[in-house]
């Protein structure tokens, strides 16, 4: 583990593991230049101070990702932009923004852990799109939907360029689903990648180099791991026979609620061991004697 300048190792037989980690970077080659941001600095004092020069009914600041992240993002540039008349575009690979559901059915995979573990894979899976990965909230959109300077792109991105010149223009070039074989080309003043988190940042701190890669290991677009945590939040002995606890990869097999905080009770307790999973004993239903005369 790098703390600091030193980087210092630590053992034990227990190990839980929070905290965002690293911002996902696009998989494709990209250029390093300062007006490229992601999720994980674009909150950086030094950065933030780039809003101040960008440039008024110019070409927009664009944001790619359709999550919470992007939605924090587009949410603070609306009111950190004040009057100005500068362009916001939101670039997903969807038709859409989706907003996350908020009712009292939705609510309900997230606590009620039980009857999540009983749905097949597949439907757990397409409740977390609706419900948690990929959306926006409804009192953002809701927002955003005022502000005329904010649009919506569904383009799937595959190369950013640097302008010439010193205008220190960006180019977005992507594909269209429409059209997949013409080229999208958005240019902008200011790009945030806004794709999520990377979930398993750790792994590469790991010493264990076989354990790393069984981690990072991918089945279908998602890490093998999410299938083999257990109830305790911890993945498999087969995996790690010490205890590795990963509540934020623990949505897919033990309920979207674990990642997204939204039951630290019972995250805490599963993890402390004080929660088994046995049914509430019933209550008594022996009728009290009547008191004699």
């Amino acid at each position: 583990m790098q703390i600091g300048d030193q980087r210092k190792e630590f053992e034990g037989d227990k190990l839980l593991v929070t905290g965002t980690g690293k911002a996902k970077r696009p998989e494709f080659e990209f250029p390093r230049d300062k007006n490229i941001l992601f999720g994980d600095n674009f909150w950086t004092e030094e950065n933030l101070k780039l809003l101040d020069a960008v440039r008024e009914d110019s070409d927009p600041i664009a944001i790619v990702g359709g999550g919470e992240t992007a939605a924090s993002i587009a949410e603070y540039l609306t009111e950190k932009l004040g009057p100005r008349r500068i362009p916001i575009i939101i670039i997903t690979r969807n038709g859409t923004i989706f907003s996350r559901g908020e009712g009292y059915y939705e609510n309900r995979v997230f606590t009620h852990h039980e009857e999540w573990e009983e749905l097949p894979e597949d439907v757990r899976l397409e409740t977390i799109r609706r419900a948690d990965r990929g959306v926006f909230s409804q009192g953002v959109v809701a927002k955003l939907s005022q502000d005329s300077r904010v649009r919506h792109f569904c383009v799937d991105v595959q190369k950013i360029e640097v302008g010439e010149g010193s205008t220190g223009l960006l180019r977005i070039i992507g594909k269209k689903h429409k059209n997949r074989d013409k080229n999208q080309i958005i240019p902008c003043q200011l790009l945030i990648f806004a794709m999520g988190f990377d979930s398993l940042f750790f792994a590469e701190m790991i010493k264990d180099d076989q354990l790393s890669k069984t981690l990072r290991k991918r089945v279908k677009g998602m890490y093998a791991i999410e299938r083999q945590i257990g109830d305790d939040l911890s993945v498999s002995a087969s995996i790690s026979p010490s205890k590795l606890y990963l509540p934020a990869l623990a949505g897919l097999a033990r309920g979207p609620g674990f990642p997204n905080l939204s039951c630290l009770g019972v995250l805490s307790d599963r993890i402390l061991g004080r929660s088994p999973k046995t049914p509430a004993a019933p209550r008594s239903t022996i009728t009290p004697k009547p008191r004699s005369r």
